[in-house]
C-alpha cells in the first residue's frame, strides 16, 4: 500500500463512518503502515469507536498510531466501559496500551476490565496496565490479585510484569 492522497483518505474515513468494513479495513493496514501519516485521522478514527461494525478496526488503527492517538482515549474508555466482552475489549485494550502513559485516564476502565473475568482481556489489560507505567499505580492491587489467581501461567507473568514496570519508572 502507498501513501494516499488526502481526498481518498476522507472518502475511506467518511465510508468508515458508515460502517463499512472494508474501508475500515483499510485505514487500518493504512496506520499501521503510515501511522505519522494516520495521525489525521485520529478524531475520525475516535467517532467510529461508537459503532460496533467498525469498532475493532478503529481500535486497531489507534494502536496503530500509537502515542499521537491520545486525544481518542475519552472514546476508547467509553467503548471498553460499554462493551468489555472479549471481541470487542480486546482492541480498545491494545490501543489504550499503545497509547502508554498518556493513558493514565484510562486505568480505571482497565482495571474494570478485569473484573470481566476473560482471559485474553486479562492478559491485554495487564500489559496496557504495564506500558502506561508509574501513574498506573491504583492498579497494583488488582494486577497482584491476577499474578496470584488467574489460571493462566502467561498472564500471572504479565501481571508480575506491569507490576514491574509500574515500580521501576
Amino acid at each position: 500500500m502507498e501513501p494516499m492522497d488526502t481526498d481518498k483518505l476522507v472518502s475511506l474515513v467518511e465510508a468508515l463512518l458508515k460502517g463499512d468494513g472494508q474501508a475500515a479495513a483499510a485505514l487500518c493496514e493504512y496506520a499501521e503502515q503510515y501511522p505519522s501519516e494516520a495521525r489525521y485521522m485520529v478524531s475520525s478514527l475516535g467517532a467510529a469507536l461508537s459503532n460496533l461494525e467498525t469498532r475493532d478496526y478503529a481500535a486497531f488503527a489507534l494502536a496503530a498510531i500509537g502515542l499521537p492517538a491520545a486525544t481518542a482515549i475519552p472514546e476508547l474508555i467509553e467503548a471498553l466501559r460499554y462493551h468489555p466482552e472479549n471481541y470487542v475489549a480486546t482492541p480498545l485494550v491494545v490501543a489504550l496500551g499503545r497509547i502508554g502513559p498518556l493513558a493514565k485516564s484510562a486505568v480505571p476502565a482497565l482495571i474494570e476490565a478485569l473484573d470481566v473475568g476473560d482471559l485474553s482481556v486479562n492478559f491485554h489489560v495487564a500489559e496496557a496496565i504495564g506500558r502506561i507505567g508509574p501513574a498506573a499505580a491504583a492498579a497494583i492491587p488488582a494486577l497482584s490479585t491476577l499474578a496470584n489467581e488467574s489460571p493462566d501461567a502467561d498472564i500471572r507473568e504479565a501481571a508480575l510484569l506491569a507490576i514491574k514496570q509500574i515500580s521501576e519508572a
